[in-house]
């Protein structure tokens, strides 16, 4: 009876330590290790909080343009576009590869990064006043998959299916977990257009 139960007994006890990691809320999500600054942190280390506000700032710029869409692909597009729509988290200097929540209040990345989960702040918003949604962010996602740039598309389209989480989370699925990077890639580089706007215009 013993020699029978021994199989088992060892079975469960390999498949508890196979569970997957249940992903935990957090302010940030780094690619190696945790971030290094806390949930409730002031400021960056680099950042001067006293600095003065205000004012203008103007860079100058080779060439040309022919293109004000944030989207389209085509023509020369103008400098400085990149700076109109946030991103989900923002990437910090004085960190490797570490993010922390702009649009997105919290993030949940499990140890194995098949998904993550975004939180939108309910604080964000356009340049119009307008409340950014998780429309948009589902909007957004959809749009530079299939009218972005081929790496847009092809990073992008790595994200299979979305499901709205609770009140305000929006849980994005990989094809597979073998990109470590693309939780975090997609947290930072993708940029989250109003719906509102350029579901009524061809890009």
């Amino acid at each position: 009876m013993k020699k029978k139960l021994l199989p088992i007994i060892i079975s469960i006890f390999f498949s508890l330590f196979s569970l997957p990691t249940i992903a935990e809320k957090s302010h940030g999500i780094a690619m190696h290790g945790e971030p290094k600054y806390d949930s409730d942190f002031s400021h960056l280390e680099y950042v001067n909080p006293n600095a003065p506000k205000g004012g203008i700032i103007k860079f100058g710029s080779y060439g040309s343009f022919d293109n004000l869409n944030r989207v389209a692909f085509k023509g020369s597009k103008a400098a400085g576009l990149g700076y109109l729509n946030d991103t989900l988290m923002r990437r910090v200097w004085d960190e490797a590869f570490t993010l922390y929540g702009l649009i997105a209040e919290f993030a949940d990345m499990p140890e194995d990064r098949s998904y993550i989960i975004f939180y939108i702040n309910p604080d964000a918003k356009f340049h119009d006043g307008s409340s950014i949604t998780r429309e948009d962010v589902v909007f957004s996602l959809e749009t530079f998959q299939t009218k972005g740039t081929p790496n847009q598309k092809k990073t992008y389209g790595k994200v299979v299916s979305t499901e709205m989480i609770g009140a305000n989370g929006i849980k994005m699925n990989f094809v597979n977990n073998e990109d470590k990077e693309l939780p975090l890639i997609v947290a930072g580089f993708l940029p989250i257009i109003p719906k509102k706007y350029y579901e009524n215009i061809d890009v």
